[in-house]
């Protein structure tokens, strides 16, 4: 096993969540094409043509259908439906390192009891599959001479299996199951944990409405997990009027999410901060956008990098990619203090901060911040946090105008202008 598998428990679930993912979302699989031949799949396809990637396959007899791609070639299609009844294996009968099938971006129904075995590599990729009862699907490699190399791998990105009751089944033999960074979700599962004892489960078995035999890691298949929040955008877009950095980002799908924590990195991705906790959905199937505003930056020129932890609700995470901006502001350069956010909010706690520290040697800052009409504090503040504290409390507590705040340490000085909407 060269990754894990998401198993969603759908019989503990299906009296809390409405939402959730059912049997009833496969019956929409539209046919592109239906096989009319021999046991042996050839060219007999209605309407005419070979089928291809955009291609739902039907099968409506009994068969046995054997569909095998042919040499080196890969047969690539959307989805496949078995109407009940019906018995189809597709594989290849040579034993290259080449996928026999690749199945992308549709959907696969098997039907009352059907059968669809996959005998050789596969890969699967944004696919739905939805097993009626008495339905079964297998996965076990028949490469000749045991299943070196790729010949027994089953790829799984982005797939969700539906097994609609305790008698729709899934098989594990010869089978070395991969899942991609966007996972799979088997819902249905009938069985109960076998792996979180002290005794480990037998080589070959069953739990439920899965079995395995002793080429299929089943703790890795039954334990094994992914987080299950889909990342389809993040951005990061720093705005110089107002000094601040904001966060965008949206997931596909999210199931069992508990929050986001936001993390921060100055200069370089080794000393990462979290600077914010984020809500999520929790469990959603739909696109689902967030955001977060930095009012904290420090303003220094220089990177500024983003990260996004995803917390699920066993509290396991993932990070979502890194984004970085770019502070340089001409003002910067010859600014010792400045303010941001500016304009700020009423309520909100403008900062002043020190940004050039090679200007500053400890001395005393007398500061004297006043509004339009001449109002305002005045004192002397020993450190910089010192001017930060008391000049934040200050302006928190005055409503929309504007402040100039000047400041004078050792032999400089420095005017700033605030504004507070």
């Amino acid at each position: 096993m060269k990754s894990r598998i998401t198993l969603i428990l759908l019989l503990s679930l299906c009296g809390i969540f409405s939402f959730q993912r059912t049997f009833a979302q496969c019956t929409g699989c539209i046919v592109n094409k239906t096989y009319t031949g021999g046991n042996s799949v050839g060219n007999s396809w209605s309407p005419s043509g070979a089928p291809n990637s955009t291609t739902v396959a039907r099968f409506s007899g009994p068969g046995p259908f054997v569909w095998n791609a042919s040499a080196n070639n890969s047969v690539s299609i959307s989805g496949l439906v078995l109407e009940p009844n019906v018995s189809l294996e597709i594989g290849r009968t040579n034993n290259n390192e080449v996928a026999a099938f690749n199945i992308v971006g549709g959907c696969i129904t098997v039907g009352t009891n059907s059968t669809l075995y996959f005998s050789f590599f596969t890969k699967m990729e944004n696919l739905t599959i939805c097993v009626e009862s008495g339905g079964k699907l297998i996965y076990n490699s028949d490469a000749t001479g045991g299943s070196a190399g790729m010949r027994d791998d089953f790829n799984f990105d982005n797939v969700v299996i539906n097994l609609a009751d305790a008698t729709s089944t899934i098989e594990f033999g010869d089978a070395d199951v991969n899942v991609g960074s966007r996972g799979l979700e088997i819902t249905g599962w009938t069985g109960t944990a076998v792996c979180n004892g002290s005794t480990p489960p037998s080589s070959s078995g069953s739990s439920g409405n899965i079995s395995w035999t002793s080429d299929t890691d089943i703790c890795e298949v039954l334990n094994g997990r992914i987080l299950p929040v889909e990342f389809v955008s993040f951005d990061a877009i720093f705005d110089q009027n107002l000094g601040s950095s904001k966060l965008q980002w949206a997931t596909g799908k999210e199931w069992g999410s508990s929050h986001f924590e936001i993390e921060r990195a100055e200069n370089s991705v080794k000393n990462w901060e979290k600077v914010a906790t984020v809500e999520s959905k929790g469990f959603s199937e739909e696109i689902t956008e967030y955001q977060f505003i930095d009012n904290d930056l420090a303003l220094v020129n220089g990177s500024v990098f983003y990260r996004i932890k995803q917390v699920d609700l066993d509290g396991k995470f993932s990070y979502s990619n890194t984004k970085g901006i770019q502070i340089k502001n001409s003002r910067l350069d010859k600014s010792v203090w400045v303010s941001f956010p500016n304009p700020s909010l009423v309520g909100t706690e403008p900062q002043i901060k020190l940004v050039q520290s090679e200007s500053y040697n400890d001395e005393p800052i007398h500061f004297k911040i006043m509004n339009s009409i001449g109002s305002g504090i005045s004192g002397i503040a020993n450190s910089p946090i010192e001017l930060d504290e008391i000049a934040s409390s200050f302006l928190k507590k005055n409503e929309i105008g504007v402040f100039i705040v000047n400041l004078n340490w050792g032999e400089n000085s420095q005017s700033l202008k605030l504004i507070r909407n």
